[in-house]
């Protein structure tokens, strides 16, 4: 999972002639399938919070200069004549809404917010994890492996399934960005622009 995709490596083979011996190695498995998924979703959302970051801060910083033009065209003249035309306001008002725009089609904001509540739950069944396997293997010596491998299996399951919804919204999301696109590009062709 280290590379570039959010991939699964195979359960290794073991050996259940002996259950203490091959039950460290599923718990090794899916505690390290699960922290792969966490580390891939913590590493992801860093470049997606920067650009929303920037995108919005930026597009935050065009709304105050475009309301500053016009009190600064009224202020700074030359000979009476503006210095400052009153028009750059809409220019800066024209960039923020694209910024904003560019944020919304990137998916840099949304896909941040997927990426850490993707994270976060993964973690959260990870420690469920973690805990009740320990409160089995408290049960007896030798732990219970029926219990285990069911434990082991649902918290696998569980993670496909964060993944999974995760990558569905991003689909959706993607797909209403393509959509809006389109239909913008649409009005701008009927209307000549």
């Amino acid at each position: 999972m280290g590379g570039k995709d959010l991939s699964r490596a195979d359960l290794p083979k073991l050996n259940w002639s002996n259950p203490p011996s091959a039950l460290p190695l599923v718990y090794d498995y899916v505690v390290s399938q699960a922290k792969n998924a966490e580390e891939w979703y913590a590493k992801k959302r860093r470049p997606k919070k920067r650009g929303g970051q920037i995108l919005r801060i930026t597009s935050i910083f065009l709304v105050g200069v475009a309301a500053l033009i016009p009190i600064l065209s009224e202020v700074i003249t030359d000979e009476e004549k503006a210095v400052i035309p009153a028009a750059w306001a809409s220019a800066a008002l024209i960039a923020a809404a694209t910024l904003v725009a560019l944020d919304r089609y990137f998916g840099f904001s949304t896909g941040w917010t997927r990426f850490m509540s993707a994270d976060l739950e993964i973690g959260r069944l990870r420690r469920r994890f973690e805990f009740r396997w320990n409160e089995l293997d408290a049960l007896g010596q030798e732990g219970n492996p029926i219990a285990q491998l069911q434990l082991a299996r649902e918290l696998i399951e569980a993670v496909d399934q964060v993944v999974a919804l995760e990558t569905s919204n991003w689909t959706d999301e993607f797909r209403t960005a393509l959509d809006n696109a389109n239909k913008e590009l649409s009005q701008h062709q009927r209307a000549g622009i």
